[in-house]
């Protein structure tokens, strides 16, 4: 093969590196889309690793003689070169996307760690105004309460003391009233037990002289004890009827002739009022005869 043949083929090569260069360009592409970033540097690699062996391994075909081909070294070095330097800055711009991805998806992951956070401390916030809020409602909720309830005891105290002032007024004059009323009474009872003391004095007299006057009717005496008194208690029934006569002081005697002088009475006067009454149920009388 003739020279230009062999430079014809290095240039093909060079061909081929550009149109791995513009594949590798198509990758960029793919790998800026959040898509397929991962999966796609990964297989960007191994794409980009197979193109390179192939492109390496490919043989130079030379029919020239052995002269010939030692004149084209430089330019197939060169082309390997060439090549060499391709892989590797495809290599860096690889890594470099590579770790540009990783870095967005360090600060997506950064930023969506930020938003929940924020969105967090929202919660919390908006959950802690909200308890605030309730805690508040609350307390004057049970303020309310206890403001009424202190609202209506105060007011059944008051109650409780006009009634109590009301009941004490009226137990006051109740009180005036029944004082009056009670020394009205005794003033009248007063009245009237004088009356009545002196109406059953004299109805007493009256009986003691009737009683006297039936005594000496049956006093049976020789005239020997004029002058001579005997104080006989006589206890009498209701009906006037005579239970007993006991000589109280005088001469045996005489006190033997007034106790049978009564007991013959019998029965004697007795009035049907009972405070009259009350009088003669059991009384002293005096016995002494008569000329």
């Amino acid at each position: 093969m003739s020279l230009n043949a062999m430079t014809k083929d290095a240039k093909v090569d060079n061909t081929e590196a550009g149109s791995m260069l513009s594949r590798y360009s198509s990758v960029k592409k793919v790998l800026r889309s959040p898509v397929f970033k991962s999966v796609a540097l990964h297989g960007a690699i191994l794409i980009s690793l197979l193109v390179s062996f192939n492109f390496s391994a490919k043989p130079l075909k030379f029919v020239a003689p052995q002269a010939s081909a030692s004149a084209l070294q430089p330019d197939i070095v060169k082309a390997t070169f060439i090549d060499s330097n391709v892989i590797e800055q495809q290599k860096r711009e690889i890594a470099q996307a590579e770790a540009s991805a990783q870095k967005r998806q360090q600060d997506m992951q950064r930023q969506e760690a930020q938003r929940k956070e924020v969105l967090r401390k929202k919660q919390v916030d908006e959950t802690r105004k909200k308890q605030e809020l309730q805690k508040i409602e609350q307390q004057d909720k049970l303020k309310r309460e206890q403001e009424k309830e202190r609202a209506i005891a105060q007011q059944l105290i008051k109650q409780e003391q006009e009634k109590a002032a009301l009941e004490a007024q009226q137990k006051k004059r109740q009180e005036a009233l029944d004082k009056a009323l009670a020394k009205q009474l005794q003033e009248e009872q007063a009245s009237m037990s004088q009356a009545n003391q002196r109406r059953v004095l004299s109805e007493v007299e009256k009986y003691k002289a009737l009683v006297h006057s039936k005594v000496q009717q049956f006093l049976e005496t020789d005239g020997g004890f004029i002058g001579e008194t005997c104080l006989v208690n006589v206890r009498l029934a209701p009906d006037g009827l005579v239970l007993r006569a006991e000589a109280v002081s005088g001469k045996p005697a005489l006190c033997r002739i007034a106790k049978a002088a009564i007991l013959r009475a019998g029965t004697l006067p007795m009035s049907k009022d009972p405070d009259v009454m009350a009088q003669f149920r059991q009384f002293d009388i005096e016995v002494s005869p008569e000329r």
